[in-house]
């Protein structure tokens, strides 16, 4: 076992030299070059960054909402709570933001370097 995971189904990847060729393979059957496996480990890490940018600035809109009911309520301290979540999850989305940017220059500027 390497301690990868398959991108494709998250099973145990397993280094293959049969044949005198690299590849990695899983349980499943899919199988990578190194090349291709980077490719497929590429793309599940924006797909994984994009979400967890989407659900924070989704839980920031929703933790706003609940502020604003509270705040009609005239739970000021309830409400209050919920504002800071807000902006921690808005700070929190910032920085994934920022992940998400650089990881998707560094890709254009390995791609562009091979």
């Amino acid at each position: 076992m390497t301690g990868l995971t398959c991108p494709d189904c998250n099973g145990a990847i397993w280094l293959d030299e049969s044949g005198g060729v690299e590849q990695y393979a899983c349980r499943i059957g899919h199988r990578y070059t190194a090349e291709t496996f980077d490719a497929a480990q590429e793309q599940r890490v924006e797909a994984a960054l994009w979400t967890a940018l989407r659900a924070l600035e989704e839980r920031a809109a929703l933790y706003r909402r609940m502020a604003e009911r509270h705040r009609g309520a005239g739970n000021v301290r309830t409400a209050e709570r919920f504002a800071i979540r807000a902006e921690s999850a808005v700070q929190h989305a910032f920085v994934v933001r920022e992940a998400v940017e650089h990881f998707a220059s560094d890709t254009v500027d390995s791609q562009g370097a091979a």
